[in-house]
């Protein structure tokens, strides 16, 4: 759907806030159309455009404000090197797209199932991804599609999705004296699923009681000591002394993890996946190009914010 920036920002605080807004009193209770800030009146008291601000605009008018940001940056790009484009076009190719990346052995029905599932769980309306279609569609388009791969990238993504793989459960903190209290409640018998809920900063693990994998030992989305100290334990429920690391930042981490289980490694040919293998690592690659363009250009965009609710 081609939709002007102030349309499609009307069109979500119209979805968000249906059946939740209070009335605001007002001196007259006649409501006359031709009154801008009146949109709505109940029992003949009006509900003005200030009150559906007040309430949507803090929270996710932000992020639906980001987003348009971001598509105008883009889009403004898209225009500078004269690429031609429909909105409705791009939208439906990056609708496909998705759809086939989503659930790739599922035929239409399904595939449109799970894609209702995602947009109520993520809480987004159809207008909201839209924009994020769009976004993405443009994006392409400005982007080197053409990817290289090499042998020893493919035998790595072998090895990352079918080579051995273990599961465990960690505690991490930035704070050594942290990290210290965690080992002597761990010391004393405490169980460590609970001391990882209570003291890891790792958010993604915490929500699973510490739990993280499964990986493979060259999973780079793991800290390489992280992974080296895994594949090195070798009994279930085995705990590691404290783990010091540094994160792409430089910053300082400690850890200590339990080993879960350990997975062997898939009996699977290399010959027989080496095709998909390579779609998977262009896909990704291609994503990562379309983000970092994303970032550039965002960081490169002189943006203006004048509504006093948005400012900040």
């Amino acid at each position: 759907m081609k939709n002007t920036p102030i349309k499609i920002l009307f069109i979500l605080a119209s979805i968000l806030i249906s059946g939740c807004s209070q009335p605001e009193p007002a001196a007259s209770t006649t409501l006359h159309n031709t009154t801008p800030d009146y949109i709505a009146q109940v029992n003949g008291q009006p509900i003005t455009r200030t009150a559906l601000d007040q309430l949507i605009l803090p929270g996710k008018g932000k992020t639906a404000l980001e987003e348009l940001i971001q598509l105008e940056a883009v889009r403004q790009e898209a225009q500078k090197q004269a690429q031609n484009y429909t909105d409705k076009d791009l939208i439906q190719q990056e609708f496909d797209l998705m759809l086939q990346d989503m659930a790739p052995d599922k035929d239409r029905t399904d595939q449109m199932a799970l894609f209702r599932y995602m947009l109520k769980s993520r809480q987004l309306t159809p207008a909201e991804f839209d924009v994020i279609l769009l976004r993405r569609g443009l994006l392409r388009k400005l982007i080197d599609p053409n990817v290289e791969i090499t042998d020893d990238q493919l035998q790595t993504e072998y090895e990352k999705q079918y080579g051995p793989k273990v599961i465990i459960r960690q505690i991490i903190s930035s704070s050594l004296k942290n990290i210290e209290s965690a080992k002597r409640m761990l010391d004393r018998g405490d169980d460590f699923t609970q001391v990882a809920v209570t003291m890891s900063q790792d958010q993604r693990s915490v929500e699973k009681g510490g739990r993280l994998g499964p990986f493979s030992k060259v999973d780079t989305e793991i800290p390489e000591t992280i992974r080296q100290t895994a594949f090195n334990l070798t009994k279930q429920g085995q705990k590691s002394t404290l783990i010091h690391f540094l994160d792409n930042h430089q910053q300082e981490w400690w850890a200590i993890i339990q080993l879960e289980k350990k997975i062997p490694a898939d009996p699977i040919d290399f010959d027989t996946v080496k095709n998909k293998l390579n779609e998977q690592i262009t896909t990704r690659t291609i994503n990562e190009r379309m983000i970092n363009k994303m970032k550039l250009l965002r960081h490169q965009a002189q943006t203006v914010i004048f509504h006093p609710l948005l400012k900040n």
